[in-house]
């Protein structure tokens, strides 16, 4: 019921969690598995900030009664710097991370992958504080853990080089986001079917980071790849436009204005009517 209908499941998830804590008390584990329980139906609900709410107490009851190293503390704790995080509460959300990972160090509780998560979780926290610097510099010293605890091409990985080329590119260190880039291309290359949308997807954002950093020829070859791809398997219409929009930049830069002017016939041509007459 609770994840059909969180909003209808959550008056019966709140009188399960008071009984407990009547019976229990507010601080026994199970009644804070309880809470747990009343704060994620809330957050299906799309109630963020009273999920937050129902965390925070439970967080301090936890702490209060089981002390600040119980597993059931630290899961209150990572669960309130998460849902910081999504209200838009970035510095309260690196406090809360950076004491669960000190916990966690004295404790010994967390797993070395959970350790893991989270200090990934502190290197997104530090991006959306604007400390992109130390975002990067954490998120790469992540990435060989990553590696060797996932695997190269495991989700989680990829989704840490993601991050540390994303990263690279807002700090316009174009060279750095695009060695990021082929790296994690060539596993995606091995991992998936070439003519996926995400892959061309991939392909065009990948000539735009080599394009930014001057590797004209490297950029041209994944943007026509992209677009032949796109063409021969025909993708969503927004992944052509996108590619020969690389390819007209490209041209233009390297002053054949004949050839930029016919890539950029190809990019409003491939583009929605709507969004055409927009512009």
């Amino acid at each position: 019921l609770a994840r059909a209908d969180p909003a209808g499941a959550l008056p019966l998830l709140e009188e399960l969690a008071d009984d407990a804590c009547s019976v229990l008390g507010r601080g026994h584990w199970e009644t804070v598995l309880a809470y747990g329980h009343v704060s994620r139906a809330r957050l299906s609900a799309g109630d963020p900030n009273g999920a937050l709410r129902v965390t925070a107490e439970n967080h301090r009851a936890a702490l209060e009664t089981l002390g600040p190293d119980h597993r059931s503390t630290l899961n209150q704790l990572s669960e309130r710097g998460r849902l910081e995080y999504r209200v838009g509460r970035p510095e309260d959300a690196l406090r809360s991370m950076l004491l669960l990972l000190e916990r966690a160090r004295v404790s010994g509780v967390l797993t070395g992958a959970e350790r893991l998560n989270r200090r990934f979780g502190v290197a997104q926290t530090l991006r959306a504080l604007g400390r992109r610097a130390e975002a990067l510099s954490l998120a790469a010293s992540l990435l060989e853990r990553h590696e060797s605890t996932f695997g190269p091409g495991n989700r989680r990985t990829h989704q840490v080089r993601w991050f540390c080329r994303d990263v690279a590119v807002e700090l316009r260190d174009h060279s750095t986001a695009a060695a990021y880039a082929d790296a994690d291309r060539e596993l995606l290359r091995r991992s998936t079917t070439a003519a996926e949308p995400r892959f061309v997807t991939r392909l065009t954002e990948d000539a735009k980071i080599h394009l930014n950093a001057g590797h004209l020829d490297l950029a041209e070859s994944l943007a026509r790849e992209a677009y032949a791809l796109a063409e021969e398997r025909a993708l969503p219409p927004e992944v052509r436009p996108a590619a020969a929009e690389v390819l007209a930049v490209l041209f233009g830069r390297r002053g054949d204005a004949a050839e930029a002017a016919r890539w950029r016939a190809r990019q409003e041509e491939g583009r929605p009517r709507e969004e055409s007459a927009a512009e």
